[in-house]
């Protein structure tokens, strides 16, 4: 997470929390030094950029020092159609069996593993027995694993929302009242939407003005190509499945369902 005097930015893996890193870091002064002295030092020096703390990198909402507790909270989000094909494209998943369950229990599932096509990366994702095995909610429950994350990040019970979401639970928009209020950031629509977040806050015109024409930017381990749309990777039927499961997300989102 960013810690800054105007707001904090929550870093959701793989929503474009990279591409806000980069732009506030052109905006913000990294903050260094340490001690009471050079944090009396710093404050008499007139001028130069605001200052920022960039911390626990993916930090979520409940982990928010108390010190910045009442500041605005900005966090990004992405379509969960989207969000899974980069996630399989970027294969962490393959490196890191142990977010799941046993190798032994992958191997029984999925014999084929690592090598899964996109539907059993999906299957694999939100396989009840898998999921109850690495978080406290109900296998009965089953939110999908973009639902889980997400709730992870910005909701303020998460360990006793996860076994509530269902059909009853989102309908009755029970979630207004567990989250964190977030202003959240579309990862489609970054560059304009951080804009008129920071021209909100006071930032003149001509200094954020770069953020309208600045291009993708990958984390070091690279990004997935134009040349693979998200939607070549579904069938109507897949499709479907993963509408269920993100029932809260495009509740939340519903622009987000196309």
């Amino acid at each position: 997470m960013i810690l800054t005097n105007d707001f904090v930015f929550i870093h959701q893996p793989k929503t474009g929390g990279t591409f806000v890193t980069e732009v506030l870091a052109r905006l913000y002064e990294p903050v260094r030094e340490r001690g009471m002295v050079n944090r009396w030092l710093r404050s008499l020096r007139p001028g130069g950029k605001k200052r920022m703390r960039n911390v626990l990198k993916h930090g979520t909402c409940n982990e928010i020092p108390i010190g910045y507790r009442h500041k605005p909270i900005l966090g990004t989000v992405r379509n969960p159609y989207d969000r899974y094909v980069s996630q399989y494209e970027f294969g962490w998943w393959k490196e890191f069996p142990e977010s799941f369950c046993s190798k032994a229990e992958l191997a029984a599932r999925f014999p084929r593993y690592p090598d899964l096509t996109f539907e059993e990366f999906i299957d694999l994702c939100n396989s009840p027995h898998l999921q109850s095995r690495t978080t406290r909610e109900s296998p009965r429950a089953s939110p999908g694993r973009q639902t889980r994350q997400f709730v992870n990040y910005f909701f303020m019970n998460p360990d006793r929302v996860l076994p509530k979401i269902d059909e009853d639970y989102v309908a009755a928009r029970k979630y207004e009242t567990d989250m964190f209020p977030v202003h959240f950031l579309h990862t489609d629509r970054l560059n304009p939407e951080l804009h008129a977040f920071l021209l909100g806050l006071g930032f003149d015109r001509g200094d954020i003005d770069f953020i309208l024409a600045t291009g993708k930017i990958f984390p070091p381990e690279g990004g997935r190509g134009d040349d693979k749309p998200w939607q070549k990777y579904y069938t109507p039927e897949l499709k479907r499945k993963v509408r269920i499961k993100e029932q809260l997300l495009f509740a939340l989102f519903p622009e987000m369902d196309v």
